[in-house]
């Protein structure tokens, strides 16, 4: 079964998770972090927008660059 195209921006840029196909959730009710892990879950493209950034702590843009 095929996925629906998806195009990925990440808020910060460089931390790679807009090129995993690692995707985790946290069910608030039951107290659980879960993961969905499938390779139809990476994206055709990402965008990098440096807007994005400039509201991000600094020592987190420098990290996540480096």
């Amino acid at each position: 079964m095929q996925s629906i195209p998806v195009v990925a921006i990440p808020t910060i840029p460089g931390a790679g998770s807009e090129a995993t196909y690692n995707a985790s959730f946290i069910d608030w009710k039951e107290k659980k972090k879960m993961g969905i892990n499938t390779t139809h879950n990476f994206p055709r493209a990402a965008i990098i927008d440096p807007e994005f950034s400039k509201t991000a702590p600094l020592q987190v843009v420098i990290s996540t660059g480096m």
